[in-house]
C-alpha cells in the first residue's frame, strides 16, 4: 500500500508533470512545453488525480480505483483541453496525462516497498496510516500508536463492512450478468469511457488491443465486454455507440479467430460461446 503524502507535495508532483505537453498533429506527435492556459487545465486534472489517489487506505491499496482514476483523468483530458489547442492539434492524453501518473505511482510504490519512512527519518518500521489532513489514525488490527492500543471506532467498522458488502453484491451482478468470473476491469474502463463518447471509448480499445493482444484470457474479455456493450447501447438507443461497439468487437474478434491457435483458440472460442 502507497503512503500518505502531504498535499505540498502532490502539488510539486502535479507542477512538475504538467511542465510538458503531447499532442497528435498531421506530422505525428509533439512533446512541448505547453502555454499557460494548457498548464492550467494539466496542472489542475494532474492534482486533483493525485489527489485521489492519495485519499484513504482503501484507495491507495485498491489497484481497480487507482487504474479507474487514472482513466478518467485522462478522458476528462480529452475533454477540457481541445478549447486550448491550436488547430490541427489533437491531445495526447494518454502520454501527457496516464502514463505520467502511473510513473509517479510506480516510484510511490516502490517507496513503500523500501520501508522508508520519511516522516520520522528512520528505516524499516511498521506501517502508519494517516488521514488527509495528515493525522494519524490506527488500523482495524489495532496498531500501537502514541504508545497506546486502540481499536478502530464503530463508524469506521461500519464503513468498511458496508464497502465489503457492496463490493461483493457488484461481483455478484456482473457473474450473473455474464455467467463469467472477470479477470479485468475492462468493463469499468469502457463504462467510463462511455461518458466521455467516441474518442474515449476508441482509445480505451487501442490501449487494451496494444496491451494484451498475446494474452488469450484478456483478449477473450475484451471481445466479450465489446460484444455486451453493442447490446447495452442498442437496448438504451444509443445507436451511434452501439455501431461504434460493434465495429471494435468484428475488429478485435477477427483477429482473435485468426491468431489465436491450438488451445488458446479452443478455449476463446468455448469461453465467447
Amino acid at each position: 500500500m502507497r503512503i500518505y503524502k502531504q498535499e505540498a507535495e502532490l502539488r510539486a508532483i502535479a507542477e512538475r508533470l504538467s511542465d510538458t505537453i503531447t499532442v497528435e498533429t498531421d506530422n505525428g506527435e509533439v512533446t512541448r512545453k505547453p502555454t499557460k492556459r494548457q498548464h492550467n487545465i494539466l496542472y489542475g486534472l494532474l492534482y486533483g488525480a493525485l489527489l485521489g489517489l492519495n485519499w484513504g487506505e482503501s484507495t491507495r491499496s485498491n489497484p481497480q480505483m487507482e487504474e479507474a482514476i487514472l482513466n478518467a483523468t485522462e478522458f476528462q483530458g480529452l475533454v477540457m483541453m481541445p478549447t486550448v489547442l491550436k488547430d490541427g492539434e489533437r491531445l495526447q492524453s494518454y502520454l501527457s496525462l496516464y502514463l505520467p501518473l502511473k510513473g509517479v505511482l510506480r516510484e510511490w510504490e516502490q517507496a513503500a516497498r523500501g520501508g522508508s519512512d520519511e516522516r520520522q527519518g528512520r528505516g524499516k518500521s511498521r506501517p502508519e496510516f494517516f488521514l488527509r489532513d495528515g493525522s494519524k489514525m490506527c488500523d482495524l488490527l489495532a496498531l500501537v500508536c502514541e504508545g497506546k492500543e486502540q481499536r478502530a471506532a464503530p463508524w469506521q467498522q461500519l464503513r468498511k463492512r458496508r464497502r465489503a458488502e457492496q463490493n461483493r453484491k457488484k461481483r455478484k451482478e456482473n457473474t450473473a450478468m455474464f455467467n463469467y468470473t472477470f479477470k479485468t476491469t475492462f468493463w469499468l474502463d469502457f463504462s467510463i469511457a462511455d461518458r466521455f463518447g467516441k474518442v474515449a471509448i476508441k482509445d480505451t480499445y487501442r490501449r487494451a488491443f496494444s496491451e494484451w493482444k498475446t494474452n488469450v484470457e484478456y483478449f477473450t474479455e475484451l471481445v466479450m465486454v465489446l460484444n455486451h456493450k453493442i447490446w447495452q447501447h442498442y437496448e438504451a438507443g444509443r445507436e451511434q455507440l452501439a455501431r461504434l461497439y460493434d465495429e471494435l468487437w468484428r475488429e478485435a474478434n477477427s483477429f482473435g479467430l485468426e491468431n489465436f491457435k491450438g488451445k488458446d483458440l479452443e478455449y476463446f472460442w468455448q469461453t465467447l460461446d
